[in-house]
């Protein structure tokens, strides 16, 4: 059977004629008895049987129509999952940035998500640059938050914002008060670098290159926060993202932009061949917004 005989023979069951059917399926009577023509023809043996001017159901009908009421709670199941996706009342985001990105924006963008599809679930991770590339080639996630100005063969980017790096030093009546700093004016002893801080550690060392400045390392952290950390405690001044640097963490630092700007671009990344749900990419426009509000504070 035919998908259109099997809605004919349901509507007829249910109903118990051919002009109810019809008007059911929005069609022609001349049609629905066509299609049950043709069913029958089909399967070799009849659907109905016209007892004293009605539609009576055959044994053969009998033994049918429980399968295909499975079939309709099938569909009607399909319906509903289909609207589901639609209004965002369930589904999965797998999620993961760079650690600098989970101190604020992140949680920010899932926050007021959560608030408006509060059905939706999340896996969070970070994970530092090359591994969150690996984790989007694997399929381990479904879209990434970095800081980065490059492309990568098989996967797709938005654009987000973009960002400065930003020098911090401990808010004393020493510290830097003005609007921008030249890297070439900063102590080159006292230095905390980053240890695997991929296309902003890149950035970095091009301008230290090109300035000719080799600052004096006391400090290698792992993260961009345990180098803010450090710094609040007095141990030196580090140059890192301007979302670590403002991030309400409790670590009270100053911090001063750097003249001319070190300037990156803050990108969501996917694979190519694994386009955005409908619920994934309303969250991006999430994250988005939690961006111009970043921008805004």
């Amino acid at each position: 059977m035919r998908l259109r005989h099997i809605e004919v023979f349901h509507a007829i069951y249910n109903t118990g004629s051919i002009s109810d059917a019809a008007r059911l399926l929005h069609v022609s009577q001349p049609s629905v008895s066509k299609v049950l023509s043709h069913a029958e023809m089909q399967l070799g043996f009849k659907l109905f049987l016209r007892v004293k001017g009605k539609l009576v159901p055959t044994s053969e009908a009998h033994s049918l129509i429980e399968e295909v009421r499975k079939i309709y709670q099938q569909i009607g199941a399909i319906k509903k999952t289909a609207e589901n996706l639609k209004e965002h009342t369930h589904g999965h985001i797998r999620v993961v940035c760079m650690p600098a990105l989970g101190l604020n924006l992140l949680p920010n963008a899932i926050a007021a998500y959560h608030r408006k599809y509060p059905s939706v679930t999340f896996d969070v991770q970070t994970k530092h640059y090359d591994q969150i590339i690996d984790s989007i080639y694997e399929h381990e996630n479904d879209i990434a938050l970095v800081f980065t100005d490059r492309e990568h063969p098989g996967i797709e980017s938005e654009k987000i914002g973009t960002g400065e790096l930003v020098h911090i030093a401990q808010p004393t009546a020493q510290a830097q008060t003005a609007d921008r700093i030249r890297l070439g004016d900063i102590e080159e002893d006292h230095f905390i670098s980053i240890s695997n801080t991929g296309p902003l550690g890149d950035l970095l060392s091009r301008r230290f290159a090109s300035e000719q400045i080799s600052p004096q390392t006391l400090i290698t952290a792992q993260t961009y926060y345990l180098a803010k950390s450090l710094v609040a405690r007095g141990l030196g001044y580090a140059i890192l993202d301007e979302f670590t640097a403002n991030a309400d963490d409790g670590n009270d630092v100053i911090s001063t932009g750097i003249e001319p700007p070190i300037e990156f671009q803050l990108k969501c990344f996917y694979h190519a061949k694994q386009p955005l749900s409908q619920t994934t990419a309303d969250f991006v426009k999430s994250i988005k917004k939690a961006y111009k509000e970043f921008q805004q504070a």
